[in-house]
């Protein structure tokens, strides 16, 4: 079987991707229910969340300041 290859644009495009789809799900009851009935679970949710917020370098917490 081939080694994939993915180029630095679909890479660079992924997160944005995944921006889109966790607001759609998350904002839109409708579209939910369907991926619900088809297994997709709050856990789910939160964990494509959180690998966004992962991917991004997002700190919940400020950094201290340099002294």
């Amino acid at each position: 079987m081939p080694k994939t290859v993915m180029s630095r644009q679909v890479l660079e495009a992924a997160p944005v991707r995944a921006l889109v789809f966790l607001n759609a799900v998350g904002t839109n009851p409708v579209v939910r229910r369907h991926l619900a009935d088809a297994g997709y679970t709050d856990e789910d949710h939160r964990q494509g969340w959180s690998l966004l917020q992962n991917a991004a370098g997002y700190e919940p917490v400020a950094p201290a300041a340099a002294s």
